[in-house]
Formats: structure tokens, C-alpha cells, sequence
């Protein structure tokens, strides 16, 4: 039976007591029963405990996070996920796990998930691919921070046939040819590769990545606006994540999400902001007027400016010379705006100086 009683805090107040029991516990305990998400965050959980164990409380387990624990051994985790035969993600985050051996329960539990978060924890792109696991269900990969520098060797869409969104930011990974190598799986519509070591993207090859929408390559050492240029060979982005990276800090955030916009017709998002159709407007103009007009007299102009066309048909060409002087048209943008001056019947006049349209 339960008992119910009084203790005095520190403060001197009264709180009421209850202790629970049998009949009381085993009630709580088959709540455990309904729990459908589990979140064991920080918890110091060293070790899985004895076998079926959790099972037996959570049998019922769809959502497990283990994140920032105490976690080194992969046979623990093997352990431990084995019988939670409806689980389907599984947060492992900054648990030192290193490389993944080829366990039989392991890939059998794996191939069940539909969500694993492996940031932090040493386990690379090979260490997942070599074990032999098919993560046939898997559709969200997690693997930043952890050194990678290869993809591997093996087919991946026979590894992750269904895998719709890729994290590996804070990595290693330096030339685009190994990105490339993501590009059969058929169902890829996120990638993040924030903060590696990346210094270009390269045209996309016939049949590759032809289901991603969103690409996030902020905080690499990318200094060409020909990568920017090459995402309009990626036909479905219409994300892109561009910041931080040599060629937008040399001339400005603003200026150079200004420089994005108007190379690139088909994106949607920029650096996670909406584009609306004003701010469409107004960075295509900027661009034509200033950047594409200091180039035109340029040998390699259209390889400069893919899109010059385009944009000479909807907006006209860039006016070259000034008609009062004879020089060229200004190449700035503080140097476009005009001198306007407001007038009001009840206040002093305002001058300001704004765009041309």
C-alpha cells in the first residue's frame, strides 16, 4: 500500500510525501509500456545492461537518444537496440564509438532504422559502408564532425537506397569527386557539407543527383563564382546555403547573396531566407547594372556570365557609357542611386538617395 506523509524543506515549507507501493510501482512500470520516445540525453549511460532488459520496460520504442552519453563500444549499442524491434531512430551523437565492426545483430538492428545521428562519435563514411550493412530503410544520416575524408569505393545507392537527407558537415572531405560519388542515390534531396574543406563545386554528370533540392556548402574555401554558376546544372535546387566562404566575405554577406540571386534564376532559398519576388527583382538589376556591365568588354565575358542573356531579355542591356561624359557607367552599387529630394507641405524637405527602379 501507499504512504502518504509530510518532510520540511530548507525554507521551512511543508511538501507532501507519497511512497509508492508494489501495486503502485508495477502501474508505472507499464506506462513504460506505451513510451514511444525515449530520450536519455546526457544521462551517463556507460553500458547496455543486461540483455532484453530494455525491451521488457520499452518494448514499444520508436525514438531512442543516447546523445552525449558515456558510450565506447559498439557491442554495448548492439546490445542494447537489438530487441527494440520498432525502432527506427536512434541518436548516438558525441559518444566516442569509433570505427563500426561488422556485428551480425548490429546490421540486423541498423537495417531497421529510419534516422541514425553519428555526429561526434569517430565513425566515417567507410566505417559505415564496410561493415556490409544495407540500411535499406535508413532515410536521415548524421556523420558531422568526424573526420570524414572519403566516401568510399562502393556503390552507395545499393547501401542507402532510400537515403533522402545527408549531414557531414564539420568534416574533412576536399574535392567535390568524392561528393560526386553520392550522386546515384536516387531519393538524395538534402546534403549538407558546411564547414569542410571543399573548394569548388563541379557540373553535375548526366543522371546524378537527380532528386536534390537543397545544397548547403557554407564555410568552405570555394573563391569562384563558377561554382556558383554550376549549380544551375543541378535541375531541382532551389536551396542553397552559400555563406562564409572566401568569395562572399571578400565583398560582403549582402552584397554577395545580391551576386547569388542574380546568377542563379530557380533558387528559392537563400542562406535559410526566402527570396521573394521584390528582393528577385531588385538583386538581378544590381547585378546586371554593376557586375555584369564592369565585364562586358571582356574576351571570356559569357563564361563570366551564363545567365547574361536571360536577364539582357528581361530587364535590357546595362547601359556602358555615361551620356554626359563619355565614361562608363558606375560600378558600384552606392553609385547607382539617385539624389531624390521629399518635399511635405507641413515639414522640411528630406533628401535621400535611392535605387533607379
Amino acid at each position: 500500500t501507499d504512504e502518504v506523509g509530510t518532510m520540511s524543506t530548507s525554507q521551512g515549507n511543508d511538501i507532501i510525501v507519497t511512497l509508492e507501493g508494489k501495486a503502485s510501482a508495477h502501474a508505472h512500470c507499464q506506462d513504460f509500456h506505451d513510451l514511444d520516445v525515449v530520450s536519455l540525453l546526457a544521462y551517463g549511460v556507460a553500458r547496455a545492461g543486461p540483455a532484453g532488459d530494455a525491451a521488457a520496460l520499452t518494448p514499444n520504442v520508436r525514438e531512442l537518444d543516447l546523445s552525449m552519453n558515456l558510450l565506447g563500444s559498439w557491442h554495448d549499442v548492439a546490445s542494447l537496440i537489438e530487441s527494440l524491434t520498432k525502432l527506427e531512430s536512434l541518436r548516438l551523437n558525441q559518444n566516442t564509438l569509433g570505427p563500426m565492426p561488422a556485428l551480425a545483430s548490429l546490421s540486423t538492428s541498423m537495417a531497421r532504422l529510419k534516422m541514425l545521428y553519428l555526429a561526434h562519435t569517430g565513425v566515417t563514411f567507410v566505417d559505415l559502408i564496410s561493415t556490409g550493412c544495407t540500411f535499406a530503410h535508413l532515410q536521415e544520416l548524421f556523420v558531422g564532425g568526424n573526420g570524414i575524408t572519403s566516401l568510399g569505393d562502393r556503390e552507395l545507392a545499393e547501401v542507402f537506397p532510400v537515403l533522402s537527407l545527408l549531414d557531414a558537415q564539420e568534416n574533412s572531405i576536399t574535392t567535390f569527386s568524392e561528393v560526386k560519388k553520392l550522386g546515384t542515390l536516387p531519393k538524395l534531396h538534402e546534403l549538407n557539407l558546411n564547414h569542410n574543406q571543399i573548394p569548388e563545386i563541379s557540373e553535375r554528370e548526366q543522371g546524378q543527383f537527380r532528386a536534390l533540392t537543397s545544397l548547403l556548402v557554407g564555410n568552405n574555401p570555394i573563391t569562384s563564382w563558377k561554382s556558383v554558376d554550376v549549380v544551375a546544372s543541378y535541375p531541382r535546387v532551389s536551396e542553397l546555403r552559400f555563406t562564409g566562404n572566401p568569395l562572399t566575405l571578400a565583398i560582403g554577406e549582402k552584397t554577395a547573396r545580391q551576386v547569388v540571386i542574380g546568377r542563379l534564376g530557380t533558387l528559392k532559398m537563400l542562406n535559410r531566407s526566402e527570396i521573394l519576388p521584390a528582393e528577385r527583382k531588385d538583386s538581378e538589376r544590381v547585378y546586371l547594372n554593376v557586375f555584369v556591365a564592369a565585364d562586358m568588354d571582356k574576351e571570356d565575358f559569357s563564361s563570366l556570365h551564363p545567365r547574361h542573356e536571360e536577364l539582357f531579355q528581361r530587364y535590357g542591356r546595362p547601359q556602358l557609357l555615361n551620356p554626359q561624359t563619355g565614361s562608363k557607367a558606375p560600378t558600384t552599387i552606392a553609385s547607382q542611386l539617385l539624389d531624390v529630394t521629399l518635399q511635405s507641405v507641413t515639414k522640411e524637405a528630406v533628401k535621400k538617395r535611392l535605387p533607379p527602379s
